[in-house]
């Protein structure tokens, strides 16, 4: 006897939800729609089949372009290639198919449309934008290098309160001894460093 395994007929399936991923799916069906949506908004099967891959790549392609149809001159500088992966993955949590995406010869196809090979080229194209220098700046948080550092201490002591010129450069100074040359601080006691009497 046929059993329907739950989940896979109409009466049974749910729109998927999710905290983090909601928001760029919304959006996305906002890019594809014109319209605002919400987290709390619902949709179809049917809304969800008529998602195609020249959907998710115009969205891919205007956050990374500021438009959907970039000329050669363009260059992705308004998000990294990271990011157009992220928000890639979240759409494809609402897909019905996590299969990748077939084209057929009537125009046609099926499967997940975020897994079309046409995504895949962009994010690789924005890529080489990125290793070439032309794409957006990264935001990894960098460390301090020492010309950083020395003009840091330049700007403090160009200041004339003496907070500025003379306390935080010091501060600034003994943590970069403590940080840089752990064998040698670890000699200083906890209440070697002492404020003077007059300040």
């Amino acid at each position: 006897m046929y059993t329907e395994i739950p989940g896979t007929d109409d009466s049974n399936w749910v729109f998927p939800s999710h905290d983090l991923y909601s928001p760029p799916f919304m959006e996305f069906m906002s890019f594809l729609h014109d319209k605002p949506y919400t987290k709390d908004d619902k949709f179809t099967k049917a809304d969800l089949l008529a998602i195609k891959p020249k959907h998710v790549n115009a969205l891919l392609t205007y956050k990374a372009f500021r438009k959907t149809q970039p000329t050669p001159e363009d260059r992705p500088v308004y998000t990294r290639a990271s990011n157009i992966k992220n928000i890639k993955m979240k759409i494809s949590h609402f897909m019905l198919s996590a299969s990748a995406w077939v084209d057929l010869p009537d125009g046609t196809g099926y499967g997940n449309p975020t897994r079309h090979k046409s995504i895949n080229t962009l994010i690789k194209d924005i890529e080489l934008f990125e290793l070439q220098g032309e794409g957006a700046e990264g935001k990894a948080i960098q460390p301090m290098t020492v010309v950083e550092f020395q003009k840091e201490l330049e700007l403090l002591w160009a200041e004339k309160d003496q907070v500025s010129w003379f306390r935080n450069p010091l501060i600034g100074i003994y943590q970069f001894h403590f940080i840089n040359r752990a064998d040698d601080v670890c000699n200083f006691k906890v209440d070697d460093p002492k404020g003077h009497n007059d300040y």
